[in-house]
């Protein structure tokens, strides 16, 4: 069996190439901080976030599904968990992108649609969330019973899908608005 040690070194080697380019990159940011610094500054984030997220990130994510695994968790349960540290990651690279373009693009130009997709996937999740705990109640009050699981499917089919899509509208909406320059 495997030990933690030996699954984080082959990971390590399987992503040997991003490591390289990420290497360059750090190495070229730090070779134009004196003519661009404040676009070195923001390559040099963008590329360590993304280190982190190869190294530490990947170790966790692999340490979670064999802590889960071991434990006989079922195939619904470590999906949901590979699901969610995805999530978890895709926002961390959709950060680490934002920083990019934020070096590419002139000061000037204000790129507001990295925020307003943020905005977007967190209003929905959020608002699916406020759907599961409005849904129970509303379902409830409109006479929904828990029989054959009615109440389940009016939460889900209907609560949750609504709250959502008012919550990804008002994170589009939220995000939006410009930045109050000095």
């Amino acid at each position: 069996m495997n030990s933690g040690f030996s699954n984080f070194f082959s990971l390590l080697i399987t992503q040997l190439p991003m490591l390289v380019v990420y290497a360059m990159g750090l190495l070229t940011a730090y070779s134009y901080r004196l003519q661009y610094p404040q676009a070195a500054n923001r390559v040099t984030w963008a590329i360590v976030i993304l280190l982190v997220d190869a190294t530490v990130l990947n170790f966790v994510s692999q340490s979670i599904f064999n802590s889960l695994a071991m434990r006989g968790v079922g195939e619904g349960e470590l999906t949901l968990a590979i699901n969610g540290l995805g999530l978890m990651r895709n926002l961390i690279h959709a950060w680490a992108f934002m920083l990019i373009l934020g070096a590419v693009f002139p000061t000037g130009v204000e790129i507001r649609w990295p925020r307003r997709l943020i905005g977007v996937v967190l209003g929905l999740l959020i608002g699916g969330v406020v759907g599961v705990g409005l849904g129970i109640p509303l379902g409830m009050a409109a006479g929904a019973t828990t029989h054959d699981g009615a109440l389940a499917y009016f939460v889900v089919f209907f609560v949750v899908p609504i709250s959502a899509v008012i919550g990804a509208v008002l994170g589009f909406l939220v995000t939006g608005a410009p930045r109050a320059t000095q």
